[in-house]
């Protein structure tokens, strides 16, 4: 019986770590800051919703996410997505844009990000242009 346990341990705790390392998930938070588009009259945030889309993983699959306001700064938007290990490494193209009560409009050109291996937080950047 304790021959057995000797055996079956080791492949439990080999078990066990393998799934933590293939269900392993980065999460990457995007930001964008809506200040200008919010003084210009462009975003109303009682009526207009900002989000996000991508050519990777869950932005891909499950369409466009929503943005919400940051609880530090309601002129800053953000989301968490979590992107499976297999996405790491790779580049993701990545738009925001406003939903005007049905209307859309994107940003003009796509982000590129190469999905890291471990979680980041990205800089939030104004809506539509490429600097802050």
């Amino acid at each position: 019986m304790y021959y057995y346990s000797y055996i079956l341990i080791p492949f439990f705790l080999l078990s066990s770590a393998l799934f933590l390392t293939v269900s392993a998930q980065t999460e990457i938070t995007f930001q964008v800051n809506m200040q200008n588009h919010i003084d210009e009259g462009v975003f109303d945030p009682e009526n207009h919703a900002v989000e996000l889309t991508g050519d990777l993983g869950p932005l891909r699959i499950s369409g466009s996410k929503a943005l919400l306001p940051s609880e530090s700064d309601s002129t800053i938007y953000k989301k968490e997505v979590a992107f499976p290990a297999h996405s790491v490494g790779r580049e993701l193209q990545y738009r925001f844009q406003l939903n005007l009560n049905g209307r859309v409009e994107k940003e003009d050109n796509p982000r590129l990000l190469r999905i890291p291996d471990e979680d980041e937080e990205l800089d939030a950047l104004f809506f539509n242009s490429y600097a802050w």
